[in-house]
């Protein structure tokens, strides 16, 4: 039903290399198998996938770098968090899940439990926050862009080249990585570009991502956060850091002035930077299983 023809030295005889994805229509996967997008309140997203005969067994075998946590409930289990964002006690916030029928997504009217994979091949789980304390309302893929799934690419964990852990303001994270080129620019345009995330450079390296990029910092009221060192306007921008010594380090040479050697993992986060610090940055070192 696919082909790939890839220009390269054949894996050495296998597939082992190739990153060309499968083109998914949200018709014609495994019965087994379910596509799963995540993505926030801001438009922050990423593709994984699991296989089962419902939609919360897929979850308790995730791919790499996706973790979930599970509420057991009176009807099953459903998402309480995914990836460093999660839902409020109070339900003002909460993952809600979506299925993909007919090109459109539909909220479900069943639990992740009762979910069956080979009527449900793609599914989305889409973050809201309603602001007010159990205050279910509809929300979701209306609000944010959403990806085509016929570009939908999973990471699956491979540590050659440099792996990227970009991190939007809402705190959910995910992983994608490439091994192209000498300057970490090349190495995140690439793989940028073969995850299908939205991704405008600049002289500095990042000018948008998913469409978001420098803004001011504002407090709960709406007025500018002043940095008291220095008594400027504090911006939040996707500050970068190198994985150096065991931790997060603030990179102060930006993606075109990096090598790609120098750092085997990078956090691309949204946030002030941590005033040039990466004391509050919370994106977690990748590590294989």
């Amino acid at each position: 039903a696919q082909m790939a023809i890839a220009y390269g030295d054949g894996g050495m005889g296998s597939a082992s290399g190739l990153t060309a994805p499968v083109y998914y229509d949200g018709k014609n996967l495994p019965t087994d198998t379910v596509m799963i997008l995540v993505e926030d309140q801001d438009g922050v997203y990423f593709w994984t996938e699991g296989k089962g005969k419902t939609l919360a067994d897929c979850l308790a075998s995730p791919t790499p770098g996706v973790t979930y946590t599970l509420t057991d409930s009176s009807f099953g289990k459903y998402i309480q968090g995914i990836n460093g964002l999660v839902g409020a006690l109070d339900y003002s916030s909460y993952w809600n899940v979506f299925v993909y029928k007919n090109g459109e997504w539909i909220s479900s009217d069943l639990g992740i439990s009762s979910l069956e994979t080979k009527d449900n091949p793609v599914v989305g789980f889409f973050y809201v926050s309603t602001g007010e304390d159990y205050q279910i309302v509809s929300g979701g893929p209306e609000n944010v862009v959403v990806p085509s799934i016929s570009s939908a690419k999973v990471w699956d964990g491979k540590t050659d080249g440099t792996i990227f852990c970009i991190q939007g303001a809402s705190g959910l994270y995910f992983y994608i990585s490439d091994a192209t080129g000498e300057k970490m620019s090349e190495r995140f345009k690439a793989a940028t570009a073969a995850y299908d995330i939205p991704y405008e450079e600049s002289k500095r390296g990042i000018n948008t991502l998913f469409g978001i990029g420098t803004t001011k910092k504002t407090d709960s009221e709406g007025n500018p956060v002043i940095d008291p060192d220095t008594g400027y306007e504090v911006y939040c921008y996707w500050a970068q850091y190198g994985l150096k010594d065991g931790a997060w380090d603030y990179m102060d040479t930006t993606l075109p002035n990096t090598e790609a050697k120098d750092f085997a993992q990078m956090a691309i986060a949204y946030g002030d930077g941590g005033m040039g610090s990466a004391s509050g940055l919370t994106a977690p070192i990748y590590v294989a299983n």
